[in-house]
């Protein structure tokens, strides 16, 4: 063997060895959220399956164009783990609200004019977007206390976000002026109205999402498969990167919608 291909294995394998590496921690991750439920075993099972495809697809392709988009697209996969992390702290705050309702409940049983427990209950509900819920305990307070400040602010501040939800309108960042919700810009200042993660979540419901996971799994493996046995490389290729792309997508899509 000639120093050249020495070398040329030594490189091989080390790339191999520096993407299994890559993997091996939002592997940890993956396992680590299911465990603690903070996702389902669909999602940890098409995480875990994607990074196995572009593992297998490194290997099957090493040294080739397509053998390096795909290690770009591991690196883009790993990139992701910070993602899986808000997740977890997202589910760890979830957990900590629903033990806070429980309390607060009770104390409300016992202590009915409880502000701290009424606006405690407010916000929780606020932030899950449960308008009605929150506006029935602020105006548990403003019936004994019509004028309390914190509770009117809070008043007028849910009416104005369930109003929002209602209409789907569109806020303005730049004057605050609220738009109708298929406005490309805004009707006062004119700012353009730019969110391609509004677009994606709008064209991927639930009957999207699962088109995109079984065509990202069957297109993935069967591009997989020809790779490994090496018939009609270019279009296996073609096959294994679409079928890589409807999986991420599937899993943007899964995200977003927490």
């Amino acid at each position: 063997m000639t120093p050249g291909a020495v070398g040329g294995v030594v490189f091989n394998v080390s790339v191999m060895v520096l993407c299994l590496m890559a993997a091996a921690y939002p592997v940890y991750r993956v396992v680590a959220l299911w465990f603690d439920r903070a996702i389902s075993t669909a999602e940890a099972v098409i995480y875990v399956t994607l990074l196995v495809f572009l593992i297998a697809g490194i290997m099957a392709t090493l040294g080739s164009p397509l053998g390096y988009v795909l290690i770009a697209a591991l690196i883009v996969s790993c990139v992701g783990v910070p993602v899986l992390n808000h997740l977890a702290d997202q589910v760890s705050l979830r957990r900590m609200e629903d033990q806070d309702i429980t309390e607060f409940r009770m104390t409300l049983v016992h202590q009915p004019g409880n502000k701290y427990a009424h606006e405690r209950l407010a916000r929780i509900y606020w932030r899950r977007q449960q308008y009605d819920d929150a506006l029935a305990h602020v105006e548990a307070v403003l019936k004994q206390e019509p004028q309390e400040p914190t509770f009117r602010l809070l008043k007028e501040r849910l009416e104005t976000d369930r109003r929002r939800a209602i209409t789907k309108a569109k806020v303005c960042p730049k004057c605050f002026v609220e738009n109708p919700p298929d406005a490309a810009a805004c009707l006062e200042c004119g700012f353009a109205f730019m969110d391609p993660g509004d677009l994606v979540r709008m064209l991927l419901g639930d009957t999207g999402q699962q088109a995109l996971r079984w065509a990202g799994l069957s297109f993935g493996l069967l591009g997989l498969i020809l790779l490994l046995v090496g018939v009609a490389v270019a279009a296996a290729g073609l096959l294994f990167l679409f079928g890589i792309v409807c999986l991420m997508l599937y899993l943007y899509a899964r995200l977003s919608a927490r």
